[in-house]
């Protein structure tokens, strides 16, 4: 199931968005450029899920001027984490975007 998004700039901390600067996995020139604002800076999306149930969370990403990178998966209704903090910075490189997954299963109501 795909789940809507909100746009980038309404779910960044401590970052600065610059819209289409470079070239997206789907050959546009649509990915947006980060540049953090302070030491760590966070994207982050809230979506509505259903308990008990299987979902994939994924993203592209490409290197560009990070020197770390971590993703984690958050249940806000019964405040703990579904997925630990996950480095994947090891996995990208500075010139083409690769795409980062995790599949996880939300927990009983």
């Amino acid at each position: 199931e795909n789940i809507e998004t909100t746009t980038l700039k309404e779910s960044i901390d401590k970052a600065t968005v610059t819209e289409n600067t470079d070239e997206a996995p789907d050959g546009e020139t649509t990915a947006e450029t980060l540049e953090p604002l302070a030491s760590w800076s966070a994207i982050y999306q809230i979506v509505a899920v259903s308990a008990e149930t299987e979902y994939t969370f994924s993203f592209y990403a490409k290197a560009g001027t990070a020197t770390a990178c971590r993703y984690l998966v958050y249940d806000l209704t019964n405040s703990a984490g579904i997925v630990a903090a996950t480095d994947y910075y090891s996995q990208l490189n500075g010139s083409t975007f690769t795409r980062i997954s995790t599949t996880f299963n939300t927990p009983a109501d």
